[in-house]
């Protein structure tokens, strides 16, 4: 189940990433805008729920282990 995890944090992590990078890159520059230009016309409540569950999707695992500990359960 963590390996599980792992690989989708990783795989969010890179999908999230990818604007950043097609910002630098000749040739992407103008997809990543468009894409961008196309995001920011979606509704207020979608951007925000969008934000909220991958913000809850990365806190909830990168706190898990800690949270674990305090609690006194074995990781996993």
């Amino acid at each position: 189940m963590a390996d599980r995890a792992k690989w989708a944090d990783e795989t969010a992590g890179l999908v999230l990433l990818l604007p950043y990078v097609g910002a630098f890159v000749p040739g992407f520059q103008e997809v990543v805008a468009r894409g961008v230009s196309i995001l920011q016309t979606l509704p207020d409540w979608y951007q925000a729920g969008a934000g909220i569950g991958l913000a809850w999707a990365f806190g909830v695992n990168v706190a898990r282990a800690p949270l674990q500990k305090l609690i006194g359960r074995k990781p996993g």
